[in-house]
């Protein structure tokens, strides 16, 4: 007679590559929050803009975290684990896209309110993941 019940072992399995798909996602988030510091605020010296901006910039990020994070309960519940999870990515994809075009914008405006909304996203899309 066979034995029906999951294997412990196979459940392991999943488990730990949850656990690592999480320590995976939470690096690139990590990563992203980095990634333009170094660069950034050479470009907003180019540009002429105020390095105060730069705070703003670097904190719109932790904002929308602080925003987006509680927020993740119901969107669960709407879209699910995966498809949360998928439009976390793209949302994240979708603001290094933003911020590599950047940097061709001419307008000191268009260029500050660019930045804060790309950084935004960023963090947005972290707190969805």
């Amino acid at each position: 007679m066979e034995n029906n019940k999951p294997n412990t072992n196979d459940k392991k399995l999943k488990f730990d590559g949850l656990v690592m798909s999480i320590m995976g996602l939470t690096a690139l988030t990590n990563s992203a929050y980095a990634i333009i510091a170094p660069f950034l605020p050479f470009k907003f010296e180019e540009k002429g803009i105020d390095a105060g901006w730069i705070g703003y910039v670097f904190s719109s990020y932790s904002i929308a975290v602080i925003v987006f994070s509680p927020l993740c309960g119901s969107f669960i519940r709407l879209t699910g684990r995966i498809n949360l999870i998928i439009i976390g990515i793209n949302l994240m994809g979708f603001s290094f896209i933003a911020f590599g075009l950047i940097s061709s914008i001419k307008d000191e405006k268009q260029f500050i309110i660019l930045s804060l909304f790309a950084r935004f996203l960023q963090g947005m899309a972290s707190g969805l993941l």
